[in-house]
């Protein structure tokens, strides 16, 4: 988690604040992600990821039906 920290304070640093919202937006996105993994104990249904993945992703595409994965 330091190593997170540490990114997102390099980027304010650097007076990339849009950009360290952005970083720290995603950061969120992962643990939530990471801790639904933790409590289904592993047994993720891959469409339930795909939403969950494609909502936390919402606000940074800039097209409605590109995920970033194509």
């Amino acid at each position: 988690m330091d190593y997170f920290r540490e990114q997102l304070q390099l980027l304010k640093g650097a007076g990339w604040h849009a950009h360290a919202n952005e970083f720290a937006q995603c950061v969120r996105s992962l643990r939530v992600i990471h801790t639904w993994a933790s409590v289904d104990g592993d047994r993720l249904d891959a469409t339930d990821v795909k939403y969950m993945a494609e909502e936390a992703l919402k606000p940074f595409m800039h097209n409605k039906g590109n995920t970033g994965t194509e």
